[in-house]
């Protein structure tokens, strides 16, 4: 009996024991599950995300050449004989003693190197593909520079729609323009604040403050107005959460800078520098016949988006923000649109013009033709015409 007894007791142990393994087993497998399911849902969540962002990395990307494309088109069969007559404004030489013109004031080198591009224009679509492309190159380095993502991306496409604008509504200021190289001074400006921005984002701590004295004290002479543009966009693109004392070195080593490149300028006698000072060489659309303060918006505008690029750059994880970009970019299209010159008889003068220029007096001819009412210009352009013809006292 004693021996039954014994064998039913450890029978009913061996049975327990498997139930507490089964047990364990269970709610190992159980909890495995739930934990399993909760970080296949954050995995899940944070695929979908990225998935979300690297549309929308398309869809911007896109957008911005998108954008580009419509430039180019505008500039090459708008603005085909504005351009052609565009490069007729720049007496480019390869001379020495031209070199020594423009290097003797700041932003020089910028608007001697300005000039030489405007000679592209000879052939429109070509010059107009080269100043795309350095919009293009413009916007992907402030893209790295202040390291947008998203919708982000298309902010640098304001400052570049700024630029397209300051070209394509001047009208008939370009017959009494003093600014020399207006068409590509500024597009070389902003790639250039585009590399330097782009090099300092990439740099440590003593490198960021060399280039930030070099971009003062080389970049003043050679950019101009634009060398304290992008030192203030450097600054801004810096990392706001640092010690105060690199704060202030940065601070400190941009001032002396300025402060050494005015010294130098404030006492050179072949410079009128004292009417602009840092903003030497920013277009003003003023002459003794007319001003046009309108004509400047394009250029505040830009100088203002490429400041304030890094401040939205901070906003880029705030979703109820990811809109702002595209109104800006739509907003600035917008605008361009609204101001771009379209007046027929100042576009027929222009094809008249070129059309003289290449010998083809019967486009001439004919442009009159189709105008409602001929301008003075349109109507001397017609008798030279006819007189090239031997149709003059018919």
């Amino acid at each position: 009996m004693y021996i039954a007894v014994g064998l039913t007791l450890f029978r009913s142990n061996i049975l327990l024991s498997y139930i507490k393994n089964i047990r364990s087993v269970l709610l190992r497998i159980f909890f495995v599950a739930l934990l399993s399911e909760k970080f296949g849902n954050l995995a899940k969540n944070h695929l979908l995300c990225r998935v979300k962002q690297m549309k929308n990395n398309h869809i911007a990307g896109g957008l911005c050449v998108a954008v580009l494309c419509y430039a180019w088109g505008v500039l090459c069969l708008q603005k085909s004989d504005y351009l052609y007559q565009v490069q007729n404004f720049s007496p480019w030489l390869g001379t020495n003693d031209y070199l020594l013109q423009f290097v003797g004031h700041p932003g020089g080198l910028r608007e001697w190197a300005g000039d030489w591009l405007t000679q592209f224009f000879y052939y429109p679509w070509l010059g107009a593909s080269v100043m795309v492309v350095c919009w293009a190159l413009s916007s992907w380095l402030l893209i790295k520079a202040n390291r947008l993502e998203g919708w982000w991306k298309t902010l640098p496409l304001v400052p570049v729609l700024a630029l397209f604008t300051s070209i394509i509504d001047l009208g008939y200021w370009i017959f009494c323009l003093k600014t020399r190289s207006y068409w590509f001074g500024p597009t070389l400006g902003l790639l250039a604040v585009g590399i330097t921005q782009f090099i300092y984002s990439r740099c440590g701590e003593h490198g960021r403050l060399l280039s930030l004295v070099l971009m003062i004290l080389i970049g003043y002479p050679l950019l101009g107005w634009f060398a304290p543009l992008g030192v203030i966009a450097m600054l801004l693109c810096s990392p706001w959460r640092r010690p105060r004392a690199a704060w202030l070195k940065l601070i400190c080593a941009a001032g002396a800078a300025c402060i050494a490149v005015m010294a130098f300028y404030y006492q050179s006698p072949a410079v009128h520098w004292r009417e602009d000072g840092l903003l030497y060489g920013f277009p003003h659309m003023v002459n003794p016949e007319a001003s046009s303060l309108l004509l400047e918006i394009p250029f505040w505008t830009m100088a203002v988006s490429v400041i304030v690029l890094p401040l939205f750059a901070r906003l880029q994880k705030v979703r109820a923000l990811s809109w702002v970009p595209v109104v800006l970019v739509a907003a600035t299209l917008a605008g361009s649109n609204m101001l771009n010159y379209r007046n027929d008889n100042f576009h027929t003068e222009l094809r008249m013009l070129r059309a003289m220029d290449e010998g083809r007096w019967e486009e001439v001819l004919s442009g009159i033709r189709t105008s409602r009412k001929p301008t003075r210009e349109m109507v001397i352009m017609k008798d030279v015409a006819l007189a090239q013809l031997g149709k003059l006292g018919d």
